[in-house]
């Protein structure tokens, strides 16, 4: 959160588990997330998505709901990728961004959706820590970094995640 105000990235505070009224899409939906969301809530995202929202997930995908039950609706809704605790490491690349700091935890995708795009990996090891994937008329990006907001990056990370004329979020080799 502190990383996208200091990107003047003025959010609104959204209530996921409660409401019948469908979750607004002209603004991005950001979604800090342990494992656990109730049922509601996950459905609330995947019908957000389908209407052409853009959702941005970090560190993990939930797959338990309140009462910590198996709860898969959005990990179903996403193809169900394995998100792994990854190794320390300290140099993420993400987009255009080089030598994002990750002082927090990170989690590497073992297995990437059908159809989703690269676009973070850790520097030393290659490993997958970031993912683009259009489903509906919306889209989700999941980004397996926790982080405490203290460099630039960080800002340029969130300014890059939030852009809305992105072309492509593949990396550049």
């Amino acid at each position: 959160m502190t990383s996208a105000l200091c990107s003047s990235y003025a959010p609104n505070i959204a209530e996921i588990d409660r409401g019948v009224s469908p979750i607004p899409t002209d603004k991005p939906l950001l979604l800090a997330c342990g494992i656990s969301l109730s049922a509601t809530g996950q459905q609330r995202l995947v019908d957000f998505v389908q209407a052409g929202g853009r959702l941005f997930i970090s560190p993990l995908i939930p797959t338990l709901d309140e009462n910590f039950q198996p709860c898969t609706i959005l990990s179903d809704f996403l193809g169900r990728p394995e998100l792994v605790k990854h190794e320390p490491t300290v140099r993420l690349n993400v987009g255009p961004i080089q030598n994002v700091h990750a002082n927090g935890a990170v989690y590497r995708s073992d297995t990437i959706p059908d159809g989703a795009e690269v676009f973070g990996v850790d520097e030393r090891r290659g490993v997958t820590v970031g993912w683009r994937l259009k489903r509906g008329a919306g889209e989700v990006f999941w980004f397996g970094a926790s982080w405490k907001h203290g460099k630039n990056s960080h800002s340029a990370l969130v300014t890059w995640l939030l852009q809305e004329d992105r072309k492509s979020t593949r990396l550049n080799s």
